[in-house]
């Protein structure tokens, strides 16, 4: 939300929605936007991204929003322990126990 809120406050005419929609299909030239496009933004943006990423404070919850703009339900995720036995079930690869 913050970086929208960020990009809304420097260009107050961005469509937000095209912002959350996805890659566009084509760039501003008219030409079709590829994977080299996409690589290319993110090289640009990755450095601003880590300075608005280090100022989050994450012990502060924002709530999420529906598109009428009112709270909504958000989900809610069960921590595990990644230090006891009982994370190795929680494992995608094979068992590291000898056999």
């Amino acid at each position: 939300m913050r970086a929208l809120a960020i990009c809304r406050i420097y260009n107050p005419n961005i469509e937000t929605d095209k912002l959350v929609g996805g890659f566009p299909a084509m760039r501003a030239d008219g030409c079709k936007f590829i994977v080299e496009d996409y690589q290319r933004a993110v090289k640009e943006t990755r450095v601003h991204a880590t300075l608005i990423a280090d100022d989050v404070n994450v012990e502060v919850f924002e709530p999420g929003y529906d598109k009428h703009d009112e709270r909504c339900p958000m989900p809610v995720h069960v921590a595990i322990s990644l230090k006891s036995s009982d994370s190795r079930k929680h494992q995608a690869g094979p068992s590291s126990r000898p056999l």
